[in-house]
């Protein structure tokens, strides 16, 4: 079998969802993705995602210490409003899959619009989830 060299790979992201919650099956410990999401809404603005948010990961291509982090930028004027912590992986078979699960921080909500939540592994890009922020209606703020 020919042996795989990191530095002829590049990681790859095969999977990237945003959810309310991610949790492991005890039986099967295959992960559970609920709530899965790409809108916010807000009744005024400035504002903030104002609960826990976790993203699912899946990277392939990965091979040695990698560090992985998520940027969320408004893509109204490319400013990057959130850095996460990175978080290492240490991925010794480039074959086998990666999945993590990261806690997100809190998304700010400066105006209704476009953004994105990318992910990077070492600084490179891997891929993003477009985010539409909007204002929330009279009828849904006062639960009508």
């Amino acid at each position: 079998m020919k042996e795989h060299n990191k530095s002829h790979t590049k990681a790859t992201l095969q999977s990237f969802i945003l959810a309310d919650q991610v949790y492991m099956d005890a039986l099967t410990g295959k992960k559970v993705i609920a709530g899965t999401f790409d809108h916010l809404q807000a009744a005024k603005f400035p504002s903030h995602l104002d609960r826990e948010t976790y993203a699912y990961l899946r990277i392939i291509n990965c091979r040695g210490l990698v560090k992985i982090q998520l940027r969320y930028v408004d893509l109204e004027n490319d400013a990057v409003l959130m850095r996460s912590p990175e978080v290492s992986v240490n991925q010794e078979d480039i074959l086998a899959s990666c999945e993590l699960v990261m806690a997100v921080p809190l998304l700010p909500m400066p105006h209704p619009g476009v953004y994105e939540l990318s992910t990077y592994c070492d600084g490179d890009y891997l891929g993003r989830i477009k985010i539409t922020v909007s204002e929330m209606s009279k009828k849904t703020s006062e639960g009508k």
